[in-house]
């Protein structure tokens, strides 16, 4: 009997893009290439894996693409929420893409041709010496494999995954869920990347939105299990809603102050949702497999 060919499917796109009407795009995020820590198999960039595209609405034309993570060998897919942004710079609308990616750098795309504005790290990242003009990672030299292992940041989760973040245009600050992690990834296709037992946190960081500097950090206490969390809600009362590891809370967007919170007694990954019934705001959240909704009393929302 011959041998008996495998095909791995890889490149995905598992999360919702955005539509930019005015300028008749669709930005969708993509996924990694397979197998997802064997290059041997998958030479070169794999492209379009690990990018976002934009397509004419209209035609389904590829307008342009950036790619985050070329040959990816570390599962950081571009599973991430596409932040459109416009504001005013320079005499000019300025029309802006947001993308806080998994490889642990923020980026600032020009939405109109995809070219790279700006970037830094949002997150600790050891792979890269950094980006060149074009956005393109220079690899960490010293970063080498071992048989024992070798210590990558941010880990296999990523420095952000797909937790949506969520943009104050009156404030001008893109808040987003990231997590402090490293793994010890080994060469070879059938050992995953581990912790290792090391500790992490998760945290809420605001940012400004033209360069990625941090304005503020709200963090969660260091533990040793579960390295998800929650995406993220603000609203133009002052306020960012999210959760994580069980407990929904409440941040003051101008400061990160904690505000409120509440445990759920279940594990939160969803985004909270915001909405009124009959002039009454509420704001819900799912947590294990509840449905929890929260409510400002009506006589303290009319004071």
């Amino acid at each position: 009997m011959g041998r008996r060919l495998r095909r791995n499917g890889g490149g995905p796109t598992w999360i919702t893009g955005s539509h930019d009407a005015e300028q008749d795009l669709l930005i969708w995020g993509v996924g990694n290439p397979k197998p997802d820590y064997d290059t041997s198999v998958r030479r070169g960039d794999n492209l379009y894996t690990n990018s976002v595209i934009a397509l004419r609405a209209s035609t389904g034309e590829l307008a342009w693409h950036f790619q985050f993570t070329p040959g990816d060998e570390r599962d950081w897919d571009s599973a991430q929420t596409p932040v459109l942004v416009d504001y005013a710079a320079e005499g000019r609308v300025q029309r802006r893409l947001l993308w806080a990616n998994r490889n642990g750098f923020y980026y600032v795309i020009d939405r109109g041709d995809g070219k790279l504005l700006d970037s830094r790290p949002f997150v600790q990242q050891n792979w890269a010496e950094g980006l060149d003009p074009r956005g393109r990672p220079i690899p960490n030299k010293e970063l080498k494999a071992a048989r024992s292992g070798f210590v990558v940041y941010p880990g296999g989760t990523g420095g952000t995954n797909w937790w949506s973040p969520s943009y104050d245009p009156d404030l001008n600050l893109v808040f987003l869920p990231v997590l402090e992690e490293g793994m010890i990834f080994f060469p070879s296709a059938h050992t995953l990347p581990s912790t290792g037992g090391r500790s992490f946190y998760t945290a809420v960081r605001a940012l400004d939105p033209a360069t990625g500097k941090l304005v503020w950090e709200y963090r969660h206490e260091t533990r040793s299990e579960d390295d998800n969390t929650a995406g993220l809600l603000s609203t133009r009362g002052g306020v960012v809603f999210g959760a994580d590891h069980g407990s929904f809370f409440a941040l003051d967007s101008h400061s990160g102050q904690l505000l409120w919170n509440v445990e759920t007694g279940g594990l939160t990954y969803a985004a909270p949702i915001t909405y009124s019934v009959g002039g009454e705001q509420f704001v819900s959240i799912i947590a294990g497999r509840n449905l929890m909704t929260f409510a400002l009393p009506v006589a303290a929302a009319r004071r």
